[in-house]
């Protein structure tokens, strides 16, 4: 086991490792703090008996300013994140009176850096946005022909053709043999699909033309968190050998009054600040900052979210960002719809359930053991073509949560008659198509259980819906 303070644990991860030192102790306790920008984060002293069976090892979210100070019998001994940031760590000998045991120190990755001129600026803010180089990966994967299929990506629009009309000579390029993924499977095309995408949105265009890091994402997904390694990241030097050799950045000025248009009618079609406030509602305890909407015209239902936290030592506050990839909702939606409001419904669907991941995930820690039990054997729950795609229970359970969520929201937000249409798509979603064969049953209880206790959030209810899950035949 490893030491549990207010630190993050750690478990099989890939550090860099740094010259080993040496604490003499005066007596058989450990003595350390913690600084971020020469405060300290948190208590001011932490100690712990040396237990030489236990692996006592502490670890804490890295920074630029942050450092480890441990006090011997005549000196102190400080470790600072030079690695930053990526994960690092200091192997060390601690000798006191009755012991002399390893013993390591380290810094966890740091996936993002959000300075506080930034927070201010978008505190309490929706942000639509199809940034440049993420465009630029959306392209490149739209031109790989078959290999992507899967990823449901969105070919049938006017600007897909000029997408192929104005890069289609250029198909032949080096990276599209680099992101071939011939004699994958489903899961691992997509684990590449979303890599590649995701990742590209830490990246932008320099003065001179060169992609480079932004400074403020710097991992979003990817094979490995510890060291930010990622396909995108792997093959950045064919990326931006296709964006030179093709032009990419005349077509992307070129569309820009095209983008602008997608962006600016985003909030026509997603009640964006609605669900937000509904779900934190719902879900008290837990506060979202900022979201942002990130686009692409080539994506199709392949959606993601990812979160973001930035801690302030001074000011002792955690600010937390958003951000969900997604579709340009005017363009992929092509069904015919009887009014607007149930367009709005069908595609605020969409977001929805990604966003509501969010504030039901964190819970699903706290209901570990119930969830694995009520969701043990998987079968019961999805078909076994699709259960590859879930790699646990839990995620198995936040999949039926998530969804079935949406129906309450759509009868909170819509008239019933818009509300029951798309709650019936929803259900026909999950239940025929994504394997989940006991959504409506899981639907249907989830509504009434609401209903019945109208007066209790839904965070209150989560006892009572997992036990549903373990009782049912």
């Amino acid at each position: 086991m490893r030491l549990s303070i207010f630190l993050m644990l750690l478990f099989s991860v890939s550090y860099t490792y740094s010259q080993e030192s040496e604490i003499v102790l005066d007596s058989d306790t450990i003595k350390f703090s913690i600084l971020r920008d020469g405060q300290y984060d948190g208590q001011s002293l932490y100690k712990f008996p040396i237990q030489p069976d236990i692996d006592q090892s502490p670890y804490t979210l890295g920074g630029k300013d942050i450092e480890f100070v441990f006090y011997g019998l005549e000196d102190t001994v400080s470790f600072r994140h030079t690695a930053y940031p990526v994960a690092q760590a200091f192997p060390f000998k601690v000798k006191s009176p009755n012991h002399e045991i390893d013993m390591k120190v380290g810094f966890h990755s740091v996936t993002a850096e959000l300075s506080d001129t930034y927070i201010d600026e978008v505190r309490s803010k929706v942000v639509y946005e199809i940034p440049e180089v993420f465009e630029l990966a959306n392209i490149i994967l739209g031109l790989l022909d078959d290999s992507f299929e899967g990823a449901n990506q969105n070919t049938e629009s006017d600007y897909y053709s000029e997408v192929l009309k104005f890069f289609g000579a250029h198909r032949d390029h080096e990276i599209f043999n680099r992101l071939n993924t011939e004699g994958l499977d489903e899961k691992e095309i997509g684990d590449i699909y979303y890599d590649f995408r995701d990742n590209s949105y830490g990246y932008v265009f320099d003065e001179s033309g060169r992609i480079v890091h932004g400074n403020q994402y710097f991992y979003l997904h990817g094979y490995n968190k510890d060291t930010h390694k990622n396909t995108f990241v792997d093959l950045l030097p064919l990326v931006q050998d296709f964006a030179d050799k093709s032009d990419f950045r005349s077509f992307f000025d070129k569309q820009q009054d095209f983008y602008s248009r997608l962006a600016s009618r985003e909030p026509e079609f997603l009640k964006t600040k609605d669900i937000w406030q509904w779900l934190e509602n719902e879900f008290p305890l837990l506060k979202i900052h900022a979201y942002k909407i990130v686009m692409s015209p080539v994506i199709g239902g392949s959606h993601s979210t990812q979160k973001f936290h930035q801690r302030n030592a001074r000011k002792n506050t955690l600010f937390s960002e958003c951000i969900m990839f997604m579709n340009a909702s005017d363009l992929k939606v092509q069904e015919r719809f009887d009014s607007f409001d149930e367009k709005v419904a069908s595609i605020s669907g969409n977001l929805f359930t990604e966003l509501d991941h969010n504030y039901i995930n964190p819970f699903t820690g706290k209901y570990y053991k119930e969830i694995s039990s009520a969701f043990k054997d998987r079968s019961q729950w999805v078909t076994e073509d699709k259960a590859k795609f879930y790699s646990s229970e839990h995620s198995i359970y936040q999949e039926y949560i998530t969804h079935a969520l949406y129906s309450i929201w759509a009868y909170d937000t819509f008239s019933p008659d818009v509300a029951a249409k798309a709650v019936a798509k929803r259900v026909d979603l999950n239940k025929n198509r994504r394997g989940f064969y006991r959504f409506d049953q899981f639907n249907e209880m989830l509504m009434a259980l609401e209903e019945e206790h109208n007066d209790k959030t839904i965070m209150e209810l989560l006892p009572q819906i997992i036990q549903w899950c373990e009782n049912i035949d």
